[in-house]
């Protein structure tokens, strides 16, 4: 969240330029939140600031909860991609069913909202303000480090998409393994911990299908890998 504040400064120099510098250096020595200003000498700055975000720590169960919706979101939108490139077989259904599995993640996310809470229903999140003001959250801005896999197109090369989506479910299920170190709250963890596990299976499920393009070896044949579920 972003505001502006305007300040006037009575003086006038030669060299408007690098007052308006100074005066940035030394703002900012006091109040690290100032992003930028403009302005002229005489007819006063107008500072852009920024609202310190509060600590991760502080997350709470909704904002949590809604972090974890827009990235599996955004993982569906990366195999829905991913798929309309790849050729007809076996990894193409493959990315298209994982697609699929993202609604079953989202349902069990908002039933254990609705079970933390006693049994209220998760709030409709496609609401313009709440996505913004969700979006912005320091879990947020922290789950954008896992925005480098989600993001790529492997351009139709089977292996490619596949190694991107396995470091996906790799980064996330870490990701999500450590982040939950980091709370109090046993609602928040215990989602964080069940959301890795689904990132593990995943992980585990793509690993076999790599091992079958490149091995063709039995134990690494996709088939073998759903009988022994």
């Amino acid at each position: 969240m972003r505001h502006n504040i305007s300040l006037r400064y009575p003086v006038s120099v030669s060299r408007p330029d690098r007052e308006m510098i100074l005066i940035f250096h030394h703002c900012r020595q006091h109040s690290p939140s100032i992003l930028s200003f403009t302005g002229q000498p005489l007819a006063g700055y107008s500072f852009e600031m920024a609202t310190p975000r509060k600590p991760v720590k502080k997350t709470t169960f909704l904002e949590a909860v809604a972090a974890a919706i827009q990235h599996e979101k955004e993982v569906f939108e990366f195999y829905e991609k991913n798929a309309a490139s790849l050729k007809t077989g076996p990894i193409q259904n493959l990315f298209y069913q994982l697609a699929e599995d993202v609604d079953d993640h989202i349902q069990m996310i908002g039933e254990l909202y609705s079970q933390v809470k006693g049994g209220e229903m998760l709030p409709n999140l496609k609401m313009a303000s709440e996505v913004n003001k969700l979006n912005t959250t320091s879990l947020q801005i922290l789950m954008r480090r896992l925005d480098r896999n989600k993001g790529q197109n492997a351009g139709g090369d089977e292996l490619e998409a596949l190694r991107l989506a396995t470091q996906e479910h790799e980064d996330a299920a870490d990701f999500y393994k450590k982040i939950s170190e980091k709370f109090d709250d046993p609602s928040i963890k215990f989602l964080f911990r069940a959301l890795a596990n689904f990132q593990e299976e995943n992980r585990i499920l793509l690993e076999s299908y790599s091992s079958y393009l490149t091995q063709g070896t039995p134990y690494s044949q996709p088939s073998a890998y759903w009988e022994q579920e």
